[in-house]
């Protein structure tokens, strides 16, 4: 018996090629009645786009679609094509890795009603950790999308806190298209990491033109392209200074059983008329007019804070 179709399959095409589909997400292809692809111009489609019954959602263009929303022409057209039967969505890569127009079709199928089945593809993630040589779980790896990373810098001065990558574990940035997105980028990673931090450049990933070369945050601008991923290894625990967990792990390790004497001995009262001090010296830094010197006394008070913490 075969199983019945929902309103609307999506399908993950992996890095292009038929060969590196799954089988389950081929099958749906090839039964399907209307296929919707959004396509690639790095990615060769040659073996779909030829079929009488596949429509590029980059070529829709319709009056009724709502503003503000780049996919919303194509969300549309396939929900309204589901009045003629069930239709599939063909997404490259993974689609649940960074696709707005997946999202949008899934609220867009939840407003009408319709039944949503979503199937795997080969993603980036699986591509970059087998080029590299690399357990995302075992090394716990941080995924960020470059993009929204890059939108934080325009925040700045006012960006503290947004993002929440840590340099003390490796980062895989995927989506950074240009040089605009790789701009925010730096600004934002350079607040985090040396400019002589390591960094590698992987380009088509998966793909027959295939290309990986090593590069430090420095270089980060001049970078970007289509189909660019940036995989950043850590930083050693305990000098990753732009992350505030870092003193701490420094304070906490002091503390330990096996830690410095002097550290160990100490307590909340034996802290408190240094707590006093350093008060004292953060106000004449702020009266001395002089960020440089009021950046090293708030450190010494932030360090005392996280002592008694501790």
């Amino acid at each position: 018996m075969i199983e019945s179709m929902p309103d609307i399959t999506i399908v993950g095409l992996g890095p292009g090629p038929a060969a590196l589909r799954t089988v389950a997400g081929q099958e749906v292809l090839d039964r399907a009645r209307h296929v919707f692809i959004r396509t690639h111009d790095d990615i060769d489609f040659s073996d779909l786009i030829s079929r009488g019954n596949v429509t590029d959602v980059l070529t829709l263009r319709n009056p009724r679609a709502a503003s503000g929303s780049r996919w919303a022409a194509a969300t549309l057209a396939i929900c309204d094509a589901i009045a003629d039967g069930p239709v599939v969505l063909a997404i490259p890569g993974h689609p649940r890795f960074g696709e707005m127009l997946v999202a949008e079709t899934v609220e867009a199928a939840r407003l009408r009603s319709l039944s949503v089945r979503v199937l795997d593809g080969i993603s980036v993630l699986d591509l970059i950790s087998t080029s590299l040589g690399v357990d995302p779980i075992a090394d716990s790896v941080q995924l960020f999308d470059a993009r929204r990373i890059a939108a934080f810098a325009g925040e700045r001065p006012f960006a503290g806190g947004r993002f929440t990558g840590s340099p003390r574990r490796p980062m895989f940035i995927t989506h950074a298209y240009d040089a605009k997105i790789c701009t925010g980028l730096h600004r934002m990673l350079s607040d985090l990491f040396p400019a002589k931090h390591p960094l590698i450049r992987i380009e088509a990933a998966g793909m027959p033109g295939e290309r990986i070369s090593e590069h430090t945050v420095a270089d980060l601008e001049a970078l970007g392209g289509n189909v660019v991923a940036f995989w950043i290894p850590a930083m050693d625990d305990l000098e990753a200074g732009a992350d505030p967990r870092t003193m701490q792990r420094i304070v906490a390790r002091l503390r330990q059983p096996d830690g410095c004497p002097w550290d160990r001995k100490q307590t909340h009262q034996s802290l408190r008329k240094s707590m006093i001090d350093e008060l004292y010296e953060v106000v004449d830094a702020i009266d001395s007019g002089d960020p440089a010197h009021l950046a090293e006394e708030l450190g010494d008070l932030f360090l005392l804070i996280l002592m008694q913490a501790q």
